[in-house]
């Protein structure tokens, strides 16, 4: 029985060496990635900057209010919801293989379900035009984009 104790310690040890070194790798791994890989927040960054953006053009083309773009600017640690990368595409009038990867580097699939779809189909067709593409998705049952309405 003691024999039985001691094996457990000793594997407790060993377990804990081990957690200790994986907790450090997985640490500088995550560190080198996150160096490396563009986050949602930097590809977003860089096509508005590519199209001379500023708060009020992401205001207008977004429909996002001014508590939107102040989350846009700092919460940088927390991924954004879909329906805000949505108008955010949708503004940015980018096409739908970069509008999958914007939403992909935001941690987003588009499902087979009928909300995503509609997303999916106005990726496609209303580009560009926030207004139009909520028209179409309130028409179609899904909650418009952007946390404003004109005016």
């Amino acid at each position: 029985m003691t024999r039985d104790v001691d094996d457990k310690a000793t594997a407790d040890i060993d377990n804990g060496y081990e957690l200790r070194k994986n907790r450090a790798l997985f640490e500088q791994a995550f560190e080198d990635y996150s160096t490396t890989a563009p986050t949602f927040w930097q590809k977003a960054d860089a096509l508005m900057k590519h199209r001379n953006w500023y708060p009020s053009t992401f205001k207008d083309k977004t429909l996002l209010n001014d508590m939107e773009y102040s989350r846009y600017l700092t919460e940088r640690s927390k991924l954004p919801s879909i329906p805000r990368v949505m108008a955010i595409c949708i503004g940015l009038d980018i096409d739908e293989q970069i509008s999958e990867d914007l939403l992909s580097t935001a941690g987003y699939k588009l499902s087979p379900s009928r909300e995503h779809q509609a997303y999916r189909f106005v990726l496609i067709h209303y580009r560009g035009r926030i207004d139009e593409c909520n028209a179409f998705l309130s028409d179609r049952g899904v909650k418009p984009l952007g946390s404003q309405s004109r005016l």
